[in-house]
């Protein structure tokens, strides 16, 4: 499962004197935060759960579960929960599949959550940029624009998925989208990191990847269900027949979803 991750103290700490971007980058650091608060929570229930085993086992003798859930404890402080190796039928390894399992499930419900407080502070450092440029603030506006490049090569790691991260590519994932399914019915649409689709999944919109230079949408069935190509000048994914789909993509159209007023 890959997560989306943010660094934003790198390009702030050269610039103290913009308070600006101080603010915004502190109401975003909260928000996400808040967002990915079940998952801090889940993971120190785990944490609980398996100090509890540890102790258990050691007093019942159980050598075999004491180590058990001693390399699940140390998996889980240097973050390798998922790559680890179970030792079937011990306690921890049972643990570790309901913590995973519900930990995916939390990811599935912040990742568009996550998108949304991404979307909108990259918003604001695009409008702050421009503010400090239109004042001739220039070393501002230069930091301002570096921390907003930063945001969005750190949001999304690359990945298979992802390939050569295009910018248009990239913004897939850092952006809500509306997908025009017949035009004029349409709906809100998500592109998840780990190649899933969010908000607007069914059985016929199941999974994205980037294949150079389309953007397929599978079916549940794993068969590409629809393709598109990206138009630089409408600045949206328009459906192509250039290449093999099982649904007709003529006339569908992706666009960047936009951000509601306040």
């Amino acid at each position: 499962m890959v997560l989306l991750s943010v660094n934003t103290g790198s390009l702030y700490s050269q610039a103290p004197n913009i308070p600006e971007l101080a603010d915004l980058t502190q109401t975003f650091i909260a928000k996400k935060a808040e967002i990915q608060k079940p998952i801090s929570d889940l993971a120190v229930k785990y944490r609980a759960a398996l100090e509890k085993s540890r102790d258990e086992s050691t007093a019942a003798g159980k050598l075999d579960a004491v180590l058990a859930a001693v390399d699940s404890l140390n998996a889980l402080d240097e973050g390798v929960v998922e790559r680890q190796l179970d030792k079937k039928g011990t306690e921890a390894a049972r643990l570790r599949t309901i913590y995973l399992r519900q930990k995916e499930e939390l990811t599935r419900q912040e990742a568009p959550l996550i998108l949304r407080v991404t979307g909108a502070y990259i918003e604001q450092l695009n409008t702050l940029a421009t503010k400090l440029t239109k004042e001739k603030k220039i070393p501002e506006a230069t930091v301002v624009a570096g921390e907003l490049d930063t945001v969005k090569l750190e949001t999304v790691k690359p990945s298979a998925t992802l390939g050569a991260i295009r910018t248009e590519v990239r913004d897939l994932v850092n952006q809500e989208w509306v997908y025009a399914f017949a035009p004029p019915r349409s709906k809100p649409m998500t592109f998840l990191p780990n190649g899933d689709i969010g908000d607007g999944q069914n059985p016929q919109e199941a999974k994205w990847e980037y294949r150079s230079p389309y953007l397929l949408i599978f079916l549940q069935t794993g068969e590409v269900g629809r393709a598109f190509v990206y138009d630089h000048v409408g600045k949206k994914w328009i459906g192509t027949s250039k290449t093999k789909s099982s649904l007709s993509s003529e006339g569908c159209y992706i666009v960047r979803r936009p951000l509601e007023k306040k």
